[in-house]
């Protein structure tokens, strides 16, 4: 695994991470909603949303996946 390859598995992670903090869902119903697609997605665009902030980028995933807020 080359550098590259290996920001692009710490992106997916984190962004994830960020979307569960946000949403207060666990790690892994947002992984679940996601789904396996949805993460070679997100890794292969791992490049690409660098450029853009987790707020913008996590915004476009809960809205494509329909994850909604769970209430605590």
């Amino acid at each position: 695994m080359n550098d590259i390859e290996k920001n692009n598995v710490y992106y997916v992670c984190a962004l994830i991470e960020y979307i569960g903090r946000t949403s207060k869902n666990t790690r892994k119903d947002i992984i679940n909603k996601i789904g396996i697609q949805g993460l070679k997605d997100i890794y292969d665009l791992a490049e690409v949303y660098h450029c853009l902030t987790f707020e913008e980028v996590s915004t476009e995933i809960i809205q494509k996946h329909g994850i909604q807020p769970r209430n605590l």
